[in-house]
């Protein structure tokens, strides 16, 4: 996945709250993946910790199968034709202590009418540390702020 040029990162002043947008791509370079689609399934998170809070919260994705189109260049592998919103928001401010939080979210495809094949789980994560640092992962992109940054867009 790569930021989607253009974009902030998402982020409400002294809240936890942090996202940005970014654009997935489907790996070995060398290998087509046009003519399959792909979607993100359901899954429940795990919280620890200061996000202990959000143990079991469920990542509900649009569920829309979306197409596979050639990538940019020879680099970047197929592109997902999608605009992925990563974001985590609560109404919790600091002081924070320190806290993880992971969706394990299985990624599946399929050819035409078959039936859907999961391919890949891609981990969608959340990190605050007493320092009031929060950080938002997700296949190959951390962004970070510290709750007092000023708030910021998309």
């Amino acid at each position: 996945m790569i930021r989607k040029p253009g974009t902030g990162i998402f982020h409400i002043q002294g809240f936890l709250k942090i996202g940005f947008k970014g654009i997935p791509f489907l790996r070995p370079t060398g290998v087509s993946f046009e003519n399959i689609q792909v979607r993100e399934r359901r899954v429940k998170g795990e919280g620890t910790g200061y996000l202990k809070f959000l143990d079991g919260q469920v990542h509900k994705p649009a569920l829309k199968w979306e197409d596979v189109v050639p990538g940019d260049d020879d680099a970047s592998g197929s592109r997902i034709k999608v605009t992925d919103t990563v974001e985590l928001k609560t109404s919790r401010k600091p002081p924070f202590t320190d806290g993880f939080f992971v969706w394990p979210i299985p990624w599946e495809y399929r050819v035409g009418g078959a039936p859907p094949k999961d391919f890949a789980t891609v981990n969608q994560t959340l990190t605050v540390a007493p320092t009031e640092k929060i950080t938002a992962s997700k296949a190959g992109i951390n962004v970070t702020v510290n709750a007092s940054d000023p708030s910021s867009s998309y």
